[in-house]
């Protein structure tokens, strides 16, 4: 019989792969997927060390009256009250602070004696003798709070604001005639006629060596703390007294008025004027630290029944 030669038929598959091969390409993909996961800790170091490297704006909050009363550090709501001292610490401590590259003050109604603006003002050119730059904003203020932005370089208010720039005055109430018709004579001893303590209780007006000397008093004022200071501090502006003057007397000023005068730098609202601190700073982007450096007490939470032991319990 005739033999039959078979042959086994052959199969090959063109796109198999060795296991070796397999193998080696694993491998290959493992050791990528390592090299990709350590570059991670480094690609984060940098973009955080770049993240920290950003200049820090110091926001101060100037609003209330200012007292100097000592404070508790031991607050109800978290944040511990703060007197006048704290603030002045808190701009000179922004002035020792490497990160921070500016002052930004936001003035919201503060109550303040000219001392107190001296104060703050000395307190804000420390600052700026650092090389570093102040930014004042204002919703609206009157010639104290204007004057305390005027040591900034920069003062910028909304639309909506005004500049209640009006001069200085005073006042002085007289109590004689209530005193006569309730039949109360005072009997005060007068040394002097510059002394005016006992006027107001035995006479009805203002005696003119008292009128002289109060008038001398304010022309002192108004030509050195507020034209001279104005004329100073906006140096840029190159203001001769007799201009600031004129500006006074033409006052108040809403926004875009004081803007055109050159009492203040720009209209703008808060948040744009945040935002204009990379320009100003140079940088791709600016830190605003809030309430930089205000000490911050534990806050309590008073939904808890247990919270009130905690308030009876010795600091």
């Amino acid at each position: 019989m005739p033999s039959l030669t078979g042959c086994a038929p052959s199969l090959t598959l063109a796109n198999q792969t060795p296991l070796t091969e397999k193998r080696m390409s694993i491998r290959q993909y493992v050791a990528l997927a390592l090299m990709g996961l350590a570059a991670l800790p480094f690609t984060t170091v940098r973009v955080r060390a770049a993240e920290e490297a950003a200049p820090v704006a110091a926001h101060i909050k100037l609003s209330g009256d200012l007292n100097e009363a000592p404070v508790s550090s031991d607050s109800l709501f978290g944040a511990a009250a703060e007197n006048f001292k704290s603030k002045l610490d808190r701009i000179h401590k922004a002035a020792k602070d490497d990160a921070v590259k500016a002052l930004y003050l936001e003035i919201d109604g503060v109550s303040m004696g000219w001392g107190k603006l001296d104060e703050l003002t000395r307190a804000v050119a420390e600052f700026r003798k650092t090389g570093k730059k102040a930014f004042a904003y204002m919703e609206g203020g009157d010639a104290k709070e204007y004057l305390l932005a005027t040591s900034c370089d920069e003062i910028c208010v909304p639309e909506s604001g005004w500049i209640m720039l009006t001069g200085v005055r005073a006042e002085v109430s007289f109590y004689k005639d209530l005193l006569d018709k309730i039949g109360v004579k005072a009997d005060i001893l007068r040394m002097g006629e510059a002394k005016s303590a006992a006027e107001p209780y035995t006479q009805t007006k203002m005696s003119e060596a008292s009128h002289k000397q109060l008038e001398g008093v304010l022309d002192d004022f108004y030509e050195n703390s507020m034209v001279g200071r104005i004329v100073k501090n906006r140096g840029e502006k190159k203001f001769t007294a007799e201009q600031v003057k004129k500006i006074i007397d033409n006052g108040p000023y809403a926004a875009h008025a004081a803007e055109k005068t050159g009492l203040i730098d720009r209209v703008v609202y808060q948040k744009d004027f945040e935002e204009s601190f990379k320009e100003t700073l140079k940088a791709d982007g600016v830190t605003i630290t809030r309430n930089y450096g205000q000490t911050k007490s534990e806050e309590l939470d008073l939904s808890s029944p247990f919270a009130i032991f905690k308030l009876m319990s010795p600091s």
